[in-house]
C-alpha cells in the first residue's frame, strides 16, 4: 500500500501528464485543493482532508476535475475519477488506478489516448494525424 508521499508523487505524474495532453488539445490545467471527506467505516467523526486535484478547461465549454477518491492520508488503493462535465451538465465518470506497473483504466497501462478520450465531450479517443 502507498504511502501519502508515495501518493502524492504518483498523482504529480500523472497530472503533469493530464496538464501536457490537455495543452496540446488546445485546453488548460491547473491544480488546486479540494477536501474530500474519509470514509465513514475509516474514522469515528466526520472529517476531511486537503488533496491535490487537477481542473482541466478545455474547448467548448468542457471541463473535467481529476481528484483521488479519497484524502492520501487513507490507506487504500490510489483510485483517480474525472468528474466531466460540458456548458455546467455533468457527463460520464473516468477512473483509473495505480497499481505495480504504473497508470490503469483498463487492463492495460494508461495511454495518453485514453487521456485524450476523457479530455473530449463525447469520451471517444480522437484520431491522431
Amino acid at each position: 500500500m502507498l504511502q501519502a508521499r508515495d501518493k502524492l508523487g504518483r498523482l504529480e505524474e500523472l497530472y503533469s501528464r493530464i496538464t501536457r495532453i490537455a495543452g496540446a488539445m488546445g485546453g488548460t490545467a491547473f491544480r488546486t485543493v479540494l477536501r474530500l471527506s474519509f470514509p465513514a467505516e475509516k474514522v469515528a467523526a466526520p472529517r476531511s482532508e486537503g488533496t491535490p486535484a487537477l481542473v482541466a478547461k478545455m474547448p467548448d465549454n468542457f471541463g473535467v476535475v481529476f481528484a483521488p477518491t479519497f484524502p492520501l492520508s487513507v490507506m487504500s488503493a490510489l483510485l483517480v475519477r474525472a468528474r466531466r462535465t460540458h456548458a455546467g451538465l455533468l457527463e460520464s465518470d473516468w477512473h483509473c488506478n495505480f497499481g505495480p506497473d504504473g497508470w490503469r483504466r483498463t487492463q492495460a497501462p494508461l495511454s495518453d489516448d485514453e487521456i485524450r478520450a476523457c479530455l473530449t465531450t463525447d469520451g471517444t479517443m480522437p484520431a491522431v494525424h
